[in-house]
């Protein structure tokens, strides 16, 4: 997080909880709009290009995206993982 972002990103994120970025669902212009989002993050950044996990991390934690980004974890009691979709 903090090389890809910096120290403030970084201390900001410490104590929120990280999700893992391989399977994202959503209505197809949702999840249009925050990949492209997480792209644009890392265009013109420090590194060459964040993970994309950094990056969902901090836009999930952005407004309007933490207020319409409902997440899971593992006490919800499902899951999926895919790992090519056609």
């Amino acid at each position: 997080m903090g090389a890809f972002f910096g120290p403030a990103v970084r201390a900001w994120m410490r104590d929120k909880i990280v999700y893992a970025s391989e399977s994202i669902a959503g209505e197809i212009s949702a999840v249009r709009d925050s990949s492209l989002n997480i792209y644009l993050m890392g265009y013109h950044n420090i590194a060459p290009f964040p993970t994309d996990q950094a990056a969902l991390n901090v836009l999930i934690n952005l407004f309007p995206w933490n207020e319409i980004t409902p997440l899971s974890s593992m006490a919800d009691g499902w899951g999926l993982l895919c790992s090519e979709c056609r």
